[in-house]
């Protein structure tokens, strides 16, 4: 070999490594230096105003495009710019085709087009880009449109829109109290609605992620000729939620029995960068909680329309929160559930896993993970969209729904009933437990 070839395949290794350590710092990346990758046709930049985009076509769905522009609140909100937020997102959406999801953190408009509308995607950022960039053609909504709009174009993601409870955690009490009661919304002053609108809604503060049947550089050019004029905040603070850590929590979800039992714990996320190793530890929680649930029901009669449910909630990078909801008929009967998990849960929690609880709870959860992992395929493209989102908003590697399937059934089947059996202590050893019924429900 030459010299020459000595000298310049170490500046080649080098060159690669620092090219990989330095993912964040590159423009627009949201993640760190990590051993996942984001597929190959996946676009990533930056504009100078800050706005991050994301494109990334797929071919999968012909005709089908979904774009999502998600807007990260700078600093923790009030109760009146909670409210102030909701009339700003309703009132950009208004005549438009895009919806509104308001989250704890974040707002988001999402917008689905398929093959009888997609030719109007450059229209409907147009609509969007002059409400952002062109502030007198924002127009404040009075009430009765405003109601109208909420009606029509106002979801509620699920973290925001559960009801929680929780022991000594007051992230999750915002939750609650983010709920936009639009009956208040008359006393979102002009100076509210303006304040929230300069403040939040701003260019650095965002992304924008368009999805489907693309060509990546008509929409890029749009997108930079109609949003580069919208304006950036400064200074750029990530709003990060106050935790009174606790070691139980309890969450009461969406569910319409009347009487349930929530079995809650919350879990602190101690690695730093999205990695195999940390999805590997994510699998491991899920699997332990699903052979919980199983345990629990064994201990269950059945007599009085008990029920049980799993259900994980990545409440930020660094906080998980799981929760087992049980369910009766009676408050009776749930009186009596309650006393006999607090008396059999440590016990459930601490029986080693035997080989036939290791096989169900591998295929249960190889199983779930198809189904949650591709869904309605009908809805493949707008899927995609949303679980991009929620990776720039946790942090996370957008992975290709085959690959996530792929690599969780990997870790899947190298997970042992070792491992189950000392996560399911980990987690599940006195978690917090409380009973929800209807006259206690707020």
């Amino acid at each position: 070999m030459s010299t020459k070839r000595l000298f310049v395949l170490p500046l080649i290794i080098f060159s690669l490594l620092i090219s990989t350590a330095s993912a964040k710092s590159n423009s627009g990346y949201w993640f760190d230096a990590t051993d996942l990758q984001l597929p190959k046709p996946t676009k990533v930049s930056q504009l100078n105003n800050g706005l991050r985009l994301v494109l990334l076509p797929l071919k999968r769905h012909p005709n089908q495009i979904a774009a999502r522009l998600s807007i990260r609140y700078a600093n923790p909100l009030n109760a009146q710019q909670k409210l102030a937020t909701t009339w700003v997102a309703l009132s950009i959406a208004n005549d438009t085709q895009w919806s509104v999801e308001q989250h704890l953190d974040q707002t988001v408009f999402t917008l689905n087009l398929d093959d009888r509308n997609k030719h109007e995607l450059f229209d409907q950022l147009a609509l969007l880009s002059d409400k952002l960039t062109k502030s007198d053609r924002l127009v404040q909504l009075d009430n009765n449109t405003l109601i109208a709009a909420a009606s029509e174009k106002l979801s509620l993601a699920a973290q925001a829109s559960s009801q929680v409870k929780v022991e000594g955690l007051d992230y999750p009490q915002a939750i609650t109290q983010f709920l936009p009661k639009l009956e208040r919304l008359e006393t979102v002053t002009s100076q509210d609605f303006n304040q929230v609108f300069h403040s939040y809604f701003t260019a650095n503060q965002s992304s924008l992620i368009v999805v489907g049947d693309i060509h990546t550089r008509s929409v890029t050019d749009d997108i930079k000729m109609r949003f580069a004029s919208w304006r950036r905040s400064t200074p750029m603070v990530t709003m990060q939620p106050e935790y009174s850590l606790a070691s139980e929590a309890a969450v009461a979800d969406q569910n319409d029995a009347p009487y349930r039992l929530q079995i809650s714990v919350l879990k602190q996320i101690t690695m730093d960068t999205d990695s195999k190793a940390l999805r590997r530890d994510n699998l491991l929680d899920q699997m332990a909680a699903e052979l919980m649930v199983k345990r629990l029901a064994n201990l269950m009669s059945f007599e009085h329309g008990e029920a049980v449910s799993l259900q994980t909630r990545y409440l930020t990078s660094d906080r998980a929160l799981l929760s087992i909801t049980l369910t009766a008929d009676s408050n009776q009967a749930l009186q009596t559930l309650k006393d006999k998990i607090e008396a059999d849960i440590d016990r459930v929690s601490a029986m080693s896993v035997s080989a036939d609880e290791y096989y169900t709870v591998v295929q249960a959860t190889k199983q779930r993970l198809k189904t949650s992992t591709f869904g309605d395929m009908s809805l493949f493209t707008s899927n995609q969209a949303d679980m991009l989102v929620e990776a720039i908003r946790l942090g996370q590697v957008y992975l290709p729904t085959t690959e996530i399937l792929e690599l969780a059934s990997f870790h899947a089947a190298h997970i042992s009933e070792v491992d189950l059996s000392q996560r399911l202590i980990q987690l599940w050893t006195k978690p917090s437990i409380a009973v929800y019924t209807a006259s206690n429900d707020s």
